[in-house]
């Protein structure tokens, strides 16, 4: 809604969201569309949700505003379907037609490395849902208290 507002407001061509698996909120309220519609470039980050997305979540990540069991369903649904987190989480963003690019973030050559291999694949899409009712706050990864997010999510 703020990219919207702050776009028609000041004449923006271009605006940066959030958007995963977990948080779809661009799509469903249908801001991308419009915001394309419109003309404006719009570029996706957060794909992996600081590396959530990547990383089965481990007993260490307590804090009551991660998405725990909301991960932990998208874990099971990759397993369920033989597909991996990396390429899931890629290929859902992906698939939005109207994303205009994507930026990630990696935290090292080999996941860099990674990232570049999935990108090569056939696209997995899952026509998957959270069963829990993930807030706002908890895809806020700044609401997060956790040590460092390359401790806590390290694979």
């Amino acid at each position: 809604r703020e990219a919207e507002l702050l776009s028609k407001r000041y004449g923006f061509d271009m605006v940066q969201l959030p958007f995963n698996l977990l948080d779809r909120r661009a799509s469903e309220t249908g801001a991308l569309a419009r915001l394309k519609k419109r003309g404006v470039f719009v570029s996706v980050r957060s794909v992996f949700l600081l590396g959530l997305l990547l990383s089965p979540p481990r007993s260490c990540q307590q804090n009551v505003n991660l998405p725990l069991e909301a991960v932990n369903e998208f874990y099971q649904e990759c397993q369920k379907h033989k597909v991996t987190p990396l390429n899931a989480a890629l290929g859902f963003v992906l698939q939005e037609r109207d994303i205009s690019s994507v930026v990630l973030g990696c935290a090292s050559i080999t996941e860099w490395k990674e990232i570049l291999w999935a990108l090569k694949q056939p696209r997995a899409t899952l026509s998957w849902s959270s069963q829990t009712n993930v807030q706002a706050k908890m895809l806020d990864p700044r609401t997060w208290q956790i040590n460092s997010p390359l401790e806590s999510f390290a694979r």
